[in-house]
């Protein structure tokens, strides 16, 4: 079992605006954490002409909801639980409709159920989402999680992943985190 590192720095967590600003080709992953969290967010993205540089994803489908209707087509978003288990319900074989969002960003499991299962990402290709799966530290975690497909792994171990995905020859020296 892989344990979580402690962050234990002390640098100044900069605005969202001057990451925006300051890197202008960066694309970020943003979770507003709350309903007050939602009109700055999108306010500044559009300020920054920065909405087609991001992936918004909460955890709240109404507040995924409001962030497609309000920035529209150019946003991308992610799946809250209600998407989430319509796509796995895709899985076993239930019609339950489209997906308006882009990705599925999701734990391992919930509550013990297990989410990212072969079928889970194969029906979330089949759909044109990505599958992200949060928060995977365990080298052998995300080298099983690469060969189910999965395109895309949150961590808090940076350096494990960059080493796990070396070894499969996936690492591309140079390339911004996200894109490769």
């Amino acid at each position: 079992m892989c344990g979580r590192q402690g962050w234990g720095g002390a640098a100044p967590i900069p605005l969202l605006q001057e990451v925006l600003s300051s890197w202008p080709e960066i694309r970020l992953n943003i979770d507003p954490k709350s309903d007050q969290a939602v009109r700055p967010l999108m306010d500044a993205l559009k300020d920054l002409d920065a909405v087609g540089r991001v992936c918004i994803t909460s955890f709240s489908d109404r507040r995924n909801r409001r962030i497609r209707r309000e920035l529209g087509a150019d946003i991308c978003t992610g799946m809250g639980p209600g998407e989430v288990w319509r796509l796995a319900g895709h899985s076993i074989g239930l019609p339950l409709g489209g997906f308006p969002a882009g990705c599925a960003q999701v734990p391992l499991s919930y509550r013990g159920i297990p989410i990212v299962t072969r079928r889970f990402v194969e029906a979330a290709h089949r759909h044109n989402l990505h599958v992200h799966v949060w928060t995977i530290d365990c080298p052998d975690e995300m080298a099983r999680l690469l060969d189910l497909g999965v395109d895309g792994l949150m961590t808090d171990a940076a350096g494990v992943l960059k080493q796990v995905l070396s070894a499969r020859g996936e690492w591309h020296e140079g390339t911004p985190a996200g894109q490769g």
